[in-house]
């Protein structure tokens, strides 16, 4: 048995975590939002810090909860997925709309926004 042959398994892992993780982060740079699952996703902020965020609210419709769903459809182009996220209705199937992640309105770090700090006191 080769000394060397557990290396070639680690780095081949290493580079499928890389892989994996490398679309969604890039996306995460440029769009400022990336869905995981559900309405449960990662959003940055300008200054870059990632949180982790649930989208939701109520149909304008009807009133009904509204969830992200994914949806397909038309031709691969290239660089581009036939899939699409579409923001839809739990009641009414056909109250659905396209989402688009730059409508979100963009996070606030609450340290950013906090209160001034109190002087320091005489003991620190």
């Amino acid at each position: 048995m080769s000394s060397g042959s557990g290396h070639g398994f680690i780095w081949f892992l290493l580079l499928a975590l890389t892989s994996l993780l490398y679309k969604p982060f890039n996306d995460l740079r440029r769009g400022r939002y990336v869905r995981l699952w559900g309405v449960t996703g990662l959003e940055a902020n300008e200054s870059g810090d990632v949180f982790i965020t649930e989208l939701g609210g109520a149909c304008p419709t009807c009133g009904g909860e509204l969830t992200l769903r994914t949806a397909g459809g038309g031709r691969a182009e290239m660089g581009r997925s036939p899939f699409y996220t579409l923001v839809a209705c739990k009641d009414y199937r056909d109250h659905h709309w396209h989402f688009n992640r730059s409508s979100l309105n963009p996070l606030r770090n609450d340290d950013d926004h906090a209160a001034p700090s109190q002087p320091p006191g005489p003991f620190g």
